[in-house]
């Protein structure tokens, strides 16, 4: 898409999209893109940039591989509460394996997570084949440029980047961060575009430090008054000779009185080292990443290592599949499928960790009946056992029914009678012998 045209569909938004209108206080993402304005810290921060801050490449792989690394299905549940995963059904295939001939499920949902830390939002046409039935799910490659719009009767439509006709909204496969309006995500690189080019401006400032003159800088020293033209010489000569790491280590020759006065200058004294960590810690906190997943292991022991990812799951994870997931049943569902079929991620994934503690929790869920010799043979991509012989559930064998009849309780006499009765001997015919 010519730039051009990108300005016309841009300007075309101002009139008819559902967001607030565009202003020197309120810019689209667009003219950071083209235009590339700095922030306090003298950064420009767009789409591009952004990505080359450390800390949020990392929080946007970890959740991309995360997000699509979970198995994903479409589920049928039956009147008997019975659910089936319907591995033959067309659509479970989009979703799981290949929603496009262009790209895997991995890279479809990995390259939705990353839109939604950039943008907020993640949009893809859903192409239908004769009958209505999602067959292709195509990314929309810039975000920024796709526009959520309601008509006079309120109906919603949307604006697609690689569309000069809006699409309707059930068309559109649109996944939302943080809203204020229901309509469109908030934009993470607009929110905290400063933060960003903090981290960024430190990293630009280290490079700039090593280049200039390694880690100690310092001035030069004459004992007489010397010309414009002198000190701009003596300081060509100065960075020609001495500065830059290829440089570093070389003996300093100082002719004709010329003293040269160091200014040891220390990334730490420049609060570098924990400028630059906030930064990072900024990032992790923004997308509710621990901080160990993106190399900050100061505070990280090994006991709340486990803590954290089991609060990775639930806070963070969980959140963002039921996000996709519920998209997915308004998108890719018939009418009349809907309330009985259902996509759903499998987040058992995100559990278990290691072998002793897979092992454990294996053995707790057969040990209560929850999970039989098959289901667990599945988990380690092993064939059932031959003869259905897997496919029995067990339970302890002091527990019961809640539901079944208590047995009788019998009394303390009762209870003698039948002992007695027990220790009599099976023959009643049998006479005692007499006493001698």
């Amino acid at each position: 898409m010519g730039v051009f045209t990108s300005i016309r569909h841009t300007f075309n938004s101002l009139f008819r999209s559902s967001q607030a209108p565009v202003s020197l206080a309120n810019p689209s993402e667009w003219m950071y893109s083209m235009f590339g304005p700095k922030t306090k810290s003298g950064v420009s921060v767009n789409s591009e940039s952004i990505l080359t801050h450390v800390a949020f490449y990392a929080c946007a792989k970890v959740l991309g591989e995360s997000l699509a690394s979970l198995p994903l299905g479409k589920f049928r549940r039956d009147k008997g509460g019975n659910v089936e995963e319907m591995t033959s059904d067309p659509v479970h295939r989009l979703v799981n394996s290949e929603p496009s001939e262009l790209y895997t499920s991995f890279t479809f949902r990995s390259t939705a997570m990353l839109h939604l830390c950039i943008d907020g939002n993640f949009y893809a046409e859903i192409i239908r084949n004769g009958i209505g039935r999602p067959s292709e799910l195509r990314i929309c490659e810039d975000p920024a440029m796709c526009t959520p719009y309601l008509d006079k009767n309120g109906a919603l439509w949307y604006k697609l980047c690689h569309k000069e006709q809006l699409v309707r909204a059930a068309d559109v496969f649109h996944v939302k961060g943080l809203s204020s309006n229901g309509l469109k995500g908030k934009s993470p690189l607009q929110l905290f575009r400063e933060n960003v080019g903090m981290g960024l401006a430190t990293t630009y400032a280290q490079s700039a430090l090593w280049k200039n003159g390694t880690l100690s800088t310092g001035y030069l020293k004459h004992p007489s008054k010397l010309t414009p033209e002198q000190v701009n010489n003596m300081r060509d000569m100065w960075g020609e000779k001495y500065a830059g790491t290829e440089n570093a280590g070389k003996p300093m020759v100082l002719e004709n009185g010329l003293e040269y006065i160091p200014l040891t200058l220390k990334p730490a004294d420049a609060l570098f080292i924990e400028t630059a960590k906030l930064s990072k810690e900024d990032m992790a906190s923004i997308h509710r990443v621990p901080q160990h997943k993106i190399g900050l292991l100061e505070r990280s022991t090994n006991n709340n290592i486990e803590h954290q990812g089991l609060e990775f799951r639930t806070d963070t994870m969980l959140p963002i599949a039921l996000n996709f997931e519920q998209e997915y049943n308004r998108k890719l569902l018939f009418d009349s499928e809907k309330g009985t079929t259902f996509f759903r991620h499998n987040m058992d994934g995100l559990l278990i960790a290691d072998s002793k503690s897979r092992a454990d929790f294996l053995t707790k869920m057969f040990n209560i009946g929850a999970y039989n010799s098959d289901e667990i043979r599945a988990t380690n991509s092993m064939n059932p056992i031959p003869g259905g012989h897997g496919k029995t559930y067990f339970r302890p064998l002091n527990m019961v029914d809640i539901s079944a009849p208590a047995p009788e309780v019998q009394g303390p006499q009762e209870t003698q009678n039948n002992q007695e009765d027990d220790n009599a001997s099976p023959n009643t015919d049998e006479q005692p012998a007499a006493a001698a």
